[in-house]
């Protein structure tokens, strides 16, 4: 559902999840930003990317990348949400580009 950015699993069966972001540098404290990357299936975290950025000024860009593979019944749902904090929890990150994608696996 490209409103919700919600998938809705329309049969049972292994699916192979993947998701690329890149995340520009607003105003964050670059050195101790955080991204985390998460897949979540009916409201609860499944897979989590997440890890420390590389110093960068404002300006800089992260490219936070997950890959999962996860069992879904009929009906259930899948989000990717991103969290981004640094150190002092004033700065902002905007998402400027994002491709991901579900796919069942034969």
């Amino acid at each position: 559902n490209v409103g919700t950015y919600r998938y809705t699993a329309p049969a049972p069966g292994a699916y192979l999840l993947t998701a690329n972001l890149q995340v520009d540098n607003v105003s964050g404290t670059a050195a101790t930003m955080e991204l985390s990357l998460t897949a979540v299936k009916n409201g609860l975290t499944i897979a989590r990317a997440a890890g420390t950025s590389v110093a960068s000024p404002p300006g800089g860009r992260w490219y936070p990348k997950l890959g999962t593979t996860i069992v879904l019944a009929a009906g259930d749902t899948v989000e990717i949400q991103l969290t981004a904090t640094d150190a002092v929890n004033s700065g902002s990150v905007t998402v400027s580009n994002s491709d991901w994608s579900i796919h069942k696996v034969p």
